[in-house]
């Protein structure tokens, strides 16, 4: 959600994923949020729950069971969570996603600044090093 919020402001955006998916715990295993009081969410997390009403009155109709248990958006599966993560990301065309890779703050040398601004980073390809 970071990564869009500085997108939408114009921003470029990389996102190191040292796993191979995507949303943290929404996407995986964390399927209902304990907000109590929904008129208080907005914004971004708003959005994101829209979605996932949205998703399942499309895949099973606005009567379904499926769309009663999801509570407006605030419960949902976790693959329904990394797809919808994943879609908003990929609307953004400012930012780059990569997975599997890591930024290692401790290699000397890892970010290389042009003034205060950064210019290039070293990451770690976690596809076979990183523990996940």
């Amino acid at each position: 959600m970071a990564a869009l919020a500085a997108a939408e402001q114009g921003l470029t955006v990389i996102v190191l994923e040292r796993s191979g998916s995507l949303g943290g715990l929404a996407a995986n295993g964390l399927g209902a949020t304990d907000i109590g009081t929904r008129g208080a969410t907005a914004g971004l997390f708003r959005r994101f729950t829209s979605r996932v009403l949205a998703h399942y009155r499309s895949r099973y109709g606005d009567d379904s069971q499926q769309v009663g248990d999801c509570s407006d958006g605030h419960h949902f599966e976790p693959s329904v969570a990394a797809q919808i993560f994943t879609a908003m990301l990929a609307e953004q065309p400012n930012i780059t996603v990569l997975v599997r890779q890591q930024f290692d703050h401790e290699v000397s040398g890892a970010v290389e600044m042009n003034e205060s601004r950064p210019i290039a980073l070293t990451v770690t390809d976690c596809f076979y090093r990183c523990d996940v």
